[in-house]
Parts: structure tokens; C-alpha cells; sequence
């Protein structure tokens, strides 16, 4: 978060709710309350979510401290320090499991593309490029048309990306495929 003149407003609170499969889930209240003369702060957090099995898991209220440093043209940058590893951080996270807020590292917790097959990889660099294009999701459907603001240099260009993208597809899905067949003929 960026503040941008020392004299703006120095406190503020509120609440976030979240859903899981449009459902409610979980709620955080929150107080906020900033020192940008001494470059500190602190949030005070109380959450409480819904676990699996329907029960309500509500930990007790903590704070996470705030720091914050100058930018170079004027205003401060605010940083979460993590209460869990004492890291500054500009973004926390709850895993199922977590009674406090925590940061990626102190978590342990990976991105999407680091637990992503060569498969999936393949699928989702072939998905981005047609998108480019107009193209929906689906990867099976035919290439759109040539978008009527996209010059035809522009349009040959991204479809040749969208071929040679699909050519590592298809060897992984015939790879999983011959799999398959070789584990179904083992079974049976």
C-alpha cells in the first residue's frame, strides 16, 4: 500500500469476507493504525473460517506490524512483517491447517506453475496464445477468425505461435495416452 502525504488518514478499520464455491466461508475484521513518522504501524486481525467438515475455527485476535520505507518520488511504501517468520512481505495467506496469517515463505507455499505437469504447461501456453487471438478456453475448437482491429501480419504471427506451441501438446498427450493404454492392457 502506498502512502502518499503524512498528513492523510491515519487509522481505519473493516471486514473482508470470502466464499468457497459461492458459499460463505470465512471473515476477517481488521484495524489498521499507522506512525509515518516512525515508519510503523500495526494491524490488528481477527478471523475466524470454516473448515471442511463445517465446524468454525475462530483463533484468537493478533497483530502484525507494519514497516515502511521511502519511495523515490515522494510517499511511503507500507510492508507486512509476518508474524510467523518475522519477514517483510506484501502479502499474506491462511492454508488450511495456519491459525495465523503468514507469508509464502514461512507457509512453504508454491505457485501454481511450480506443481504444474509439462502437460498442463503445454495446455496453459496454448490457451494464453489463443487468447491473443479472440480464442476461448477451449483449446479443441477451431482457431478463431482473423479479430476485425488485428492486422493479418499480426494474426499470421500469433497462429504460427499457437502451431508451434501445440507440437510439445501433442507429444505429452500422446504420451499420457500411451500410458493409459499400457496400464488398461497390464489390468487386464
Amino acid at each position: 500500500m502506498l502512502l502518499k502525504g503524512r498528513g492523510e488518514r491515519r487509522e481505519w478499520s473493516g471486514e473482508l469476507t470470502y466464499t468457497r464455491n459461492g458459499r460463505p466461508s470465512g471473515s476477517l475484521r481488521f484495524a489498521v493504525r499507522l506512525d509515518p513518522e516512525n515508519y510503523s504501524g500495526v494491524v490488528a486481525v481477527r478471523h475466524q473460517r470454516q473448515n471442511p467438515w463445517g465446524e468454525v475455527e475462530a483463533p484468537e485476535p493478533y497483530a502484525i506490524k507494519l514497516t515502511a520505507t521511502d519511495q523515490p518520488f515522494g510517499g511511503l511504501r507500507w510492508w507486512l512483517i509476518c508474524p510467523v517468520s518475522g519477514l517483510h512481505c506484501a502479502s499474506l495467506f491462511l492454508p488450511y491447517g495456519a491459525r495465523k496469517l503468514g507469508s509464502r515463505q514461512a507457509y512453504r507455499l508454491g505457485y501454481v506453475s511450480q506443481r504444474q505437469s509439462p502437460h498442463d504447461t503445454s495446455i496453459e501456453r496454448v490457451r494464453k496464445l489463443r487468447k491473443k487471438i479472440g480464442g476461448g478456453d477451449n483449446i479443441t475448437t477451431p482457431l478463431p477468425h482473423k479479430p476485425k482491429w488485428m492486422r493479418w501480419r499480426t494474426y499470421d504471427r500469433h497462429v504460427a505461435a499457437i502451431r508451434a506451441a501445440e507440437g510439445p501438446l501433442l507429444v505429452h498427450s500422446i504420451a499420457a495416452y500411451e500410458s493409459l493404454r499400457a496400464s488398461l492392457r497390464k489390468s487386464a
